[in-house]
C-alpha cells in the first residue's frame, strides 16, 4: 500500500461499505475485511501486499467498489 496504514483503509472501507447497502462480517480481522450484502460482497486481504476481489450480480457495482479499492490500496488489477 502506498502511504496508507491497513487500519486507515479498513476505516475507510467501513465508510464506502454502507454507501452500497454492505455491511462488515463480523469474522472480519485485522488481515481479512470482508463485506457482504443482498448482491454484492468484496474481500481484502493484508498481508505481504494488498490482494481481494468484489463480486456481485450487478456490474456496474463491481467496476466501482474495484476503482475505490484499488485506489485507496494503490494496488494493480491483475487479470
Amino acid at each position: 500500500m502506498i502511504n496508507k496504514k491497513i487500519e486507515d483503509l479498513y476505516k475507510e472501507l467501513d465508510i464506502i461499505i454502507k454507501k452500497y447497502g454492505l455491511e462488515k462480517a463480523w469474522f472480519s480481522d485485522s488481515l481479512h475485511y470482508i463485506a457482504l450484502g443482498e448482491n454484492t460482497s468484496f474481500y481484502v486481504k493484508k498481508k505481504n501486499g494488498v490482494i481481494g476481489f468484489v463480486t456481485s450480480e450487478n456490474q456496474k457495482v463491481v467496476v466501482e467498489l474495484t476503482n475505490i479499492i484499488t485506489d485507496l490500496t494503490g494496488t494493480v488489477i491483475e487479470r
